[in-house]
């Protein structure tokens, strides 16, 4: 099955859906994100847009199908990408993050997917739909800390992988 890959702009992160970025805030406050996966508000934000397409790949069986695996990383990429582009990166003693915001992202995608299954298979009282919203919940939690400590000059990002 062919996958269609993240259109950019090269340099940018930008995505075809996405007209400028200059007026969209930079980092995307995780009660926004949640909203976004959750359905319960549209995805505008392209952190959120990407955040929702990387939910829709781990919500199929097999995420690491080529296909499926190659668009993951380009929107992990286009993510990071789009963050160096719009958060100023503070290297004058900001401790170095250990994960790009790309990947913590597709890790919330991932742990969100695991509690969607969870909620559909088990009653909601199940210790394994917990488990997973907790796991879901913690990293929400990082990302937030990860946001704001980048924001604020006291953490800095990896760069992205060369051009893809």
């Amino acid at each position: 099955m062919a996958v269609p890959r993240v259109i950019q702009v090269p340099g940018t992160g930008q995505d075809e859906r996405f007209g400028r970025f200059e007026d969209i805030e930079p980092l995307f406050p995780m009660t926004e994100l949640l909203a976004a996966l959750s359905g319960t508000r549209r995805a505008e934000h392209p952190i959120a847009c990407w955040c929702v397409d990387l939910l829709e790949l781990h919500a199929q069986d097999d995420t690491w199908a080529d296909g499926l695996a190659a668009r993951r990383t380009d929107l992990m990429h286009a993510i990071d990408v789009w963050t160096v582009g719009h958060v100023p990166q503070h290297r004058n003693g900001a401790r170095l993050h250990t994960e790009t915001v790309g990947s913590v992202v597709d890790r919330i995608a991932r742990a969100y997917a695991r509690f969607q299954r969870a909620m559909a298979r088990h009653d909601a009282a199940d210790p394994r739909v917990h488990a997973a919203w907790t796991q879901v919940a913690e990293l929400f939690v990082a990302y937030q800390d990860l946001i704001v400590e980048v924001m604020r000059g006291q953490r800095r990002l990896p760069a992205p992988e060369a051009d893809r």
